[in-house]
Parts: C-alpha cells; sequence; structure tokens
C-alpha cells in the first residue's frame, strides 16, 4: 500500500507557471468580479424583499452599493467575509485539482453547506445564490487559474 501524505504532496507536487505576485493579484482581481456579480444578484433579490420591506422600496443602485460596500446596513452586511473565503477558494482550489486532491475540496464544500443549513433553511434564494457562486468558483479554478499551475 502507497504511504499518502496530503500536506507534503500539496508542498511538493506544484508549481506556479507565474510569479507568486501575479497569481495574488489576479485571484484578488477575480474576487472583486466575483463579488460585484453577488452584489448584483443581492440588489435584486432584496428588492423581491428578500431583506425587508424598508430595503425593497430602496432604488436598486443603493442597495448594490450597500450590498458591495459590506459594513453599512445590518441585512447586507457580510463584512466581506464570503469574499476573503472566495479569495482562499480560488487561490487554493487549482492547487488541490491539479495535485487530484479533489477530495478535499468536496469536504470543504460540506462543511460550508452544513454551517449554513439553518441559516438557508427559511432563506432559498440565500441558498441558491451560495450554490451559484460555489459553482463559479469551482469553474474558474478549473478553466482560469489552474492554468497557471502545473503539476511536478
Amino acid at each position: 500500500m502507497e504511504d499518502f501524505n496530503l500536506g507534503s504532496a500539496l508542498l511538493t507536487g506544484w508549481k506556479l507557471n507565474i510569479s507568486l505576485g501575479s497569481y495574488l493579484i489576479k485571484c484578488a482581481l477575480i474576487t472583486i468580479a466575483i463579488r460585484i456579480f453577488q452584489c448584483l444578484i443581492k440588489a435584486f433579490q432584496s428588492g423581491l424583499g428578500e431583506h425587508g420591506k424598508e430595503i425593497q422600496t430602496w432604488p436598486y443602485f443603493k442597495r448594490f452599493i450597500l450590498a458591495f460596500y459590506g459594513f453599512k446596513h445590518k441585512c447586507l452586511a457580510d463584512h466581506w467575509l464570503g469574499a476573503l473565503i472566495g479569495f482562499s477558494e480560488i487561490s487554493f482550489y487549482p492547487v488541490l485539482i491539479v495535485t487530484d486532491n479533489l477530495g478535499a475540496i468536496g469536504a470543504w464544500l460540506i462543511i460550508k453547506t452544513a454551517g449554513g443549513f439553518k441559516l438557508w433553511e427559511n432563506n432559498q434564494r440565500a441558498f441558491n445564490r451560495f450554490l451559484v457562486l460555489n459553482l463559479i468558483n469551482l469553474g474558474i479554478a478549473y478553466f482560469v487559474t489552474a492554468k497557471w499551475i502545473s503539476a511536478i
């Protein structure tokens, strides 16, 4: 039986094809683009009443700006924590994909989904937004950022 150590495989089984700085900047820009997309959807859904009647009456652009800013209004505030998690996923998923550690991605997605179950139990729109954003992160990791990493 082959002795396998996930930690050493992740440290030695891959290399960046671009500089680390370029990689991290590109991952950050992708994360901001995804956040803009997420906030566009969130602003639209808050207009449908997802975050209460007060917010529902605000202009779309105001809802978008408050959602993007992420600190001001309690119903739209996420303090950019989701974006930080997304940045980590976009940065690390390609390494896991290239080193054939897809089980680690699956385990992480199970943990994330289980952790938000109570919140999403009564908010199907938020759950669907969560699913779409995870699919986007996985797709970008597979089709875009994985091109900047190769197995060795």
